[in-house]
């Protein structure tokens, strides 16, 4: 009986979390809480992504404009963290390990008085 209610609670609260946020995630499941979420942007969750959250939860950010997009059978374990300021896309069967992090913007100076860059990562070869 016991097995049960964890995997059940495993199912329902990435889908509030989820769900509170807007976004749909068909069969996603967490050990522990669910991630962190900041979701202005668009978001797609493939199927069955997998979350991690026992210590440190990870955290998906999206900017206003931007997207996410994750494929089926993603994991993200402990502390991992998404940031979307443009789009960021990660494919089927990935697996992030812990503390990993991806962004696509560069949020801060890479060289003392330069500033920091604005537009995609992509336009700056």
């Amino acid at each position: 009986m016991r097995a049960k209610i964890v995997r059940l609670l495993a199912m329902v609260r990435p889908w509030i979390a989820f769900s509170r946020a807007g976004v749909k995630a068909p069969r996603a499941t967490s050990v522990g809480r669910p991630p962190i979420l900041k979701i202005k942007g668009d978001v797609k969750i493939g199927a069955r992504a997998h979350f991690r959250t026992v210590q440190l939860r990870p955290r998906i950010a999206v900017d206003r404009g931007a997207t996410l997009t994750l494929g089926d059978d993603v994991f993200l374990n402990e502390g991992a963290t998404i940031w979307a300021s443009e789009s960021v896309t990660i494919g089927d069967r990935v697996l992030m390990g812990n503390l990993s992090t991806i962004y696509d913007t560069n949020a801060h100076e890479v060289r003392p008085g330069e500033g920091v860059p604005h537009g995609s990562c992509r336009d700056r070869g």
